[in-house]
């Protein structure tokens, strides 16, 4: 191997080993875990209404099979166990998807009456508005009086405000 080639792969190994120490600083840590905090939360909120819908269809799909004798139908023991199994499924997914819909309520009901001051309670009427009314943001910023840059503010920041009430500690900013 050429001495050249031999220097840069010293070179590229240090740099490799730099972002490595980098990356692990408790201060980067830190910094990735209340960014994957603040997207869970993002993508709760947004996903909101599709959870509603998912929870609504579970409930119309169990009791479509419970309704319909299918396990009846069947008659065979395995397909029998099979599809209770498959309803009971169905039924849990409904329950704890169902339960995650009511936390979100309540947290989001909470930040609301928990607000302080003007600005925090836009906020929180914002995100009400955006993820369980589903308004679109000039909508919102119609009801509010404000620029739809200023419903986008909102959101930003209603969402590191409503991170720690989902995510408890996880969902504060500790580092710098």
């Amino acid at each position: 191997m050429s001495e050249g080639l031999q220097k840069e792969l010293k070179a590229m190994e240090e740099r490799i080993i730099a972002t490595i120490k980098q990356e692990l600083t408790p201060e980067a840590r830190e910094e990735k875990r209340y960014t994957k905090k603040l997207h869970n939360t993002k993508l709760l909120l947004k996903n909101y209404k599709k959870f509603k819908m998912h929870a609504d269809q579970a409930e119309f799909t169990a009791q479509n099979l419970i309704n319909n004798d299918l396990i009846e139908i069947l008659g065979e023991d395995y397909e029998q166990d099979h599809d209770e199994m498959y309803i009971k499924s169905i039924l849990k997914t409904k329950e704890r998807t169902a339960m995650m819909l009511n936390y979100i309520t309540n947290v989001l009901e909470f930040y609301v009456y928990s607000s302080n001051n003007k600005t925090n309670i836009n906020r929180a009427i914002t995100l009400k508005m955006a993820y369980l009314e589903g308004c679109t943001q000039s909508e919102i910023a119609k009801e509010l009086e404000v620029d739809e840059r200023t419903v986008r503010r909102y959101i930003e920041e209603g969402i590191k405000d409503v991170a720690p009430l989902m995510f408890g500690i996880d969902g504060v900013k500790l580092s710098k």
